[in-house]
């Protein structure tokens, strides 16, 4: 696919992996005014070149699934993306997971740029549509993380973390210690919490803590 890239003309070639593995896309400048021929010697060269860093970054996400087989939950669904999201590899289960939410990814481009506030050293989290993504700058590129939404989703970031609290067992005197609240203060934010995912029990809550995301369909 011929394009450009800052101004700079080139072509974007798209490398698919065998056995329904990742795919990886590269975008190779070419000089203005090079002919047919040096356009030939390129694109083999860049075959070569395709297979060889798609390899890498293949051996990278896979070792994402293979956290995921060994209950890593929130692993097994990545994806290098630069930041208007060209994709340069990208994961059979994160494909699954645009598809599931609607948001059915291009084989060059995520059907989304990142936002700005997760371009920064430290990333950040983002969510699209009903998919929760992680982002983690990698260099140039960033390494993207999805999952579906999860019930303590619906809460704020504070009652996450009482939640969670509450979840491990801990009291409501040994939370307010730990966050330096008072006592009144983290019952008002349970009985919120409470409210926010229509339970009534500490045992409820801590199903809710415990769960993980729903599988793709691909790795179901």
């Amino acid at each position: 696919m011929e394009v450009k890239l800052n101004g700079l003309p080139g072509v974007i070639f798209v490398h698919e992996h065998r056995e329904g593995g990742p795919f990886s896309s590269v975008f190779l400048g070419i000089p203005r005014g090079a002919g047919p021929a040096l356009g030939d010697q390129i694109a083999r060269v860049a075959a070569h070149m395709i297979e060889a860093s798609a390899f890498a970054l293949t051996q990278y996400i896979g070792r994402d699934d293979w956290l995921s087989r060994l209950g890593r939950t929130s692993r097994g669904s990545a994806a290098f993306v630069d930041a208007v999201g060209t994709i340069y590899a990208i994961s059979p289960q994160f494909i699954d997971l645009l598809e599931e939410a609607g948001l059915a990814a291009g084989k060059s481009r995520l059907p989304f740029a990142l936002p700005e506030e997760v371009q920064g050293p430290s990333g950040g989290e983002f969510v699209c549509g009903t998919l929760h993504i992680r982002v983690a700058r990698q260099g140039n590129l960033y390494l993207l993380h999805a999952r579906k939404p999860l019930p303590l989703d619906s809460l704020s970031p504070r009652e996450q973390e009482i939640a969670r609290a509450l979840g491990d067992g801990k009291t409501l005197k040994s939370i307010a210690r730990h966050y330096g609240i008072a006592v009144s203060t983290v019952a008002n934010h349970t009985t919120r919490i409470y409210r926010k995912l229509a339970i009534y029990r500490r045992e409820d809550l801590v199903e809710l803590v415990r769960a993980k995301p729903p599988k793709s369909k691909r790795s179901a």
